[in-house]
């Protein structure tokens, strides 16, 4: 009878922890909790494709495809918005800003040529692709912040 015991014991726990080795989903209210959230951010317009998985006790993916707003993430970069980044972030938000104004006058005045329309061209893509790499970093934030119970967060978002 003991030896049952101890066999019924062991079952259970190794159950137990293959389903914790092998991983699950947050719980779906979770999931929805955190894409709400991130939809009502004001550059995204909408998440798409997100997985989950916890992985033991302490580990936690969320991968997710983001669709943002390109016009929001430029005035937002042009400090055209209400929300005001703090520390690093608002020096990296005014050095962006500064690059930006400084290819409208080019804009204004209009291209002699294709070759200095596409300089511009590059220059202001190169800007706004480093406005939407931290932004994308802020909405990673976000997520990491929502998921704080647990030791491990990997974020994996991708641009729609």
């Amino acid at each position: 009878h003991g030896a049952s015991s101890v066999g019924a014991v062991s079952a259970f726990l190794l159950s137990r922890t293959s389903a914790a080795l092998l991983g699950r989903t947050l719980p779906h209210t979770r999931v929805v909790t955190i894409v709400d959230q991130l939809e009502n951010w004001p550059t995204i317009v909408a998440v798409y494709d997100v997985k989950t998985e916890v992985i033991g006790t302490d580990t936690v993916r969320f991968k997710a495809e983001v669709q943002f707003n390109p016009r929001v993430i430029t005035l937002g970069t042009l400090g055209r918005l209400a929300s005001e980044p703090k520390g690093h972030r608002a020096a990296v938000r005014d050095r962006l800003q500064e690059q930006f104004k400084a290819t409208l006058p080019k804009l204004l005045d209009g291209f002699v040529d294709d070759a200095i329309a596409v300089q511009w061209l590059c220059a202001n893509n190169a800007i706004f692709y480093e406005a939407l790499a931290w932004e994308l970093k802020n909405v990673e934030r976000v997520i990491a912040g929502e998921l704080e119970d647990f030791r491990n967060v990997h974020i994996d978002l991708e641009p729609w």
